[in-house]
């Protein structure tokens, strides 16, 4: 499959083993192709902004803003806010 074809993902998650360990999952998955990761859920805006990956996989538990759920919510919202229209799926 070509870069064009693939699903591409963005990791958002503030544990680097985690972030590590989903992509070395998910690079043997020929259908997907990992874009970036961020560390939080500021960072994830920015990159998915930059990157416009078609899914946005977020830790639902990160330290930055608010609270972290809220944080992980707000996120999300500020991304379809941008007019980015990813997937997301809460970890």
């Amino acid at each position: 499959m070509s870069n064009d074809e693939s699903i591409k993902v963005l990791i958002v998650d503030d544990i680097a083993v985690t972030r590590e360990n989903i992509r070395k999952l998910l690079q043997f998955e020929v259908d997907f192709e990992i874009v970036g990761a961020a560390r939080n859920g500021q960072e994830g805006i920015e990159l998915a902004k930059e990157l416009q990956p078609d899914v946005i996989l977020m830790d639902i538990n990160m330290p930055v803003w608010l609270s972290s759920l809220l944080g992980a919510f707000f996120a999300c919202f500020l991304v379809r806010c941008l007019e980015y229209l990813a997937a997301f799926v809460l970890l």
